[in-house]
């Protein structure tokens, strides 16, 4: 129905929806591309685990999943700067070698 409508002039839903689901296959993207995932993944699963085992409270449950959220999030942009890093060209990528993996570690 708004397919043929200028981009300025769709609803906002519409570009909201576009843009949420373009976010989702960039982070199916970056965590299907990267094996550290497993590993991050499998420490949130025990975290979780100990946390059920505890029995956390409600501040505890929100302070955990905000770091697993922090965590994978520090680790797609970890995995977007290198992906940019590959797409350099080989001049571009001497002169940036050495910078990438103090980015990298920060």
């Amino acid at each position: 129905m708004f397919a043929d409508w200028p981009e300025s002039t769709r609803p906002l839903r519409h570009r909201f929806t576009r843009k949420l689901r373009e976010a989702f296959r960039g982070a199916k993207k970056g965590v299907r591309g990267e094996s550290n995932f497993f590993v991050l993944f499998f420490f949130a699963a025990i975290a979780l685990t100990a946390a059920i085992a505890l029995d956390c409270s409600l501040v505890e449950w929100c302070l955990l999943i905000l770091s697993i959220g922090g965590v994978v999030a520090a680790e797609l942009f970890n995995s977007a700067i290198e992906a940019l890093f590959s797409g350099l060209d080989e001049a571009a990528r001497a002169r940036w070698y050495g910078r990438l993996w103090i980015l990298l570690a920060s």
